[in-house]
């Protein structure tokens, strides 16, 4: 085996705290060569399966005194204190506590580029958002399984089994994804928080919500209307977690001028503007300020689709192209609502909806390669001893 010699910027050492004796794995692939550290994680992951475990044991034995506590002599699947909703209640809570315990053990690796601060800062987010999609997914999951096994009850033992299995793969799950889970990711977890919110509200509401409007989905005469507000209220927030750590991230590439700073607040603004729309539901209290929040968030997104161009240029022409693609859809979709009335309401709100929330994740997707092009760049030199090569030859 040839031996070869790599010499590396002082940045990088520092940055990923190389070593002489670190061992690496390289990878040949469609003439690209690239070095991994190889992972000594064996004894972490075997780590991580007792905790788990230990986890789903405190969890089923909790389970089990509620199940006493509210004298059930047969345990229902699904409905109220039944397996499901113990999986809601305490998977939820195991699944939550072991997703924070391993990304914050996982914290080193992410914030390579990015402050510590910064991840405190969005942390919270980041976990609540986890938490709710794993909610709505338990959600989803049993209002599947009521319409499969109507009626169906269990005795303690068998319900208990039963739990174990459930909560120790929920468990199971949220370490893997806590231990995955990076800043890169913001927009995937974005997407996940708002269609399973969007599927399951409308899914709780039968057939003929679509006969209202979008918004009906998060009034007083919707059925769970609170999943609908909850969605769009922490999409807000991630919206504003993933703006910061672009913004933070934007920085060693692009100079921190006005520009950037209106861009950065606008898009801010356009974040908490979507938690309003949620927080102020399309009810008689609130219909004048929701149609408010709801007529601004329009604004914000045309203010973005025109101003791209000059408060980020980087962008490049294909993106301004998407982008004035998107305004060219948006006006047509709004001339087929009114004066034209070829479409409905809800198909007007839904359409529009998808095209402005489409571009703003272009938007962030752009932004983030606009970062992963100049990030992680650098010359280095690689000596090979010539006899080797001699012998090789």
């Amino acid at each position: 085996m040839a031996k070869i010699k790599i010499s590396v910027p002082d940045e990088l050492v520092k940055k990923y705290d190389l070593h002489n004796d670190d061992d690496f794995k390289i990878t040949a692939r469609n003439g690209e060569i690239r070095l991994k550290k190889k992972n000594h994680d064996s004894n972490k992951r075997q780590f991580n399966v007792v905790w788990i475990l230990i986890a789903s044991i405190l969890t089923s034995v909790a389970f089990w005194i509620f199940i006493n506590a509210v004298h059930l002599r047969q345990v229902p699947l699904v409905g109220t204190n039944s397996i499901a909703s113990g999986l809601i209640v305490f998977g939820g809570l195991s699944g939550m506590i072991l997703f924070s315990a391993y990304f914050i053990s996982n914290r080193k690796k992410i914030t390579v580029a990015y402050s510590a601060k910064t991840f405190w800062r969005t942390f919270p987010v980041i976990v609540i958002s986890f938490v709710l999609i794993l909610s709505l997914a338990l959600m989803g999951i049993a209002w599947g399984l009521s319409r499969l096994f109507t009626g169906i009850t269990f005795g303690h033992v068998v319900a208990m089994m039963l739990f174990f299995v459930f909560v120790t793969a929920i468990n199971y799950i949220m370490v893997r994804i806590g231990l995955a889970v990076n800043y890169g990711m913001l927009t995937t977890i974005m997407i996940l928080v708002i269609t399973s919110g969007a599927v399951m509200s409308m899914a709780s509401n039968g057939r003929n919500w679509w006969q209202h409007n979008l918004s009906f989905l998060g009034t007083k005469h919707a059925n769970n209307s609170w999943q609908f507000n909850l969605t769009l209220v922490f999409s807000s927030l991630l919206m504003v977690a993933l703006v910061d750590y672009i913004f933070v991230s934007l920085r060693a590439v692009v100079k921190n001028t006005w520009r950037t700073i209106t861009l950065r607040i606008i898009l801010t603004v356009t974040a908490l503007d979507v938690g309003a729309v949620g927080l102020f539901p399309n009810n008689a209290n609130f219909h004048i300020l929701h149609d408010k929040v709801a007529g601004y968030l329009v604004y914000l997104i045309i203010i973005l689709i025109v101003g791209i161009r000059w408060l980020l240029p980087e962008v490049g022409k294909r993106f301004l192209a998407l982008s004035y693609g998107m305004c060219v859809g948006l006006v047509i979709i709004d001339l087929m609502f009114k004066p034209l009335h070829i479409i409905s309401l809800t198909a007007f709100e839904l359409i529009a909806f998808i095209l402005a929330f489409g571009w703003i994740l272009i938007l962030f997707d752009t932004m983030i390669g606009i970062v992963e092009d100049e990030d992680d760049k650098y010359d280095v030199k690689i000596e090979i001893d010539e006899q080797v090569k001699k012998n090789a030859d």
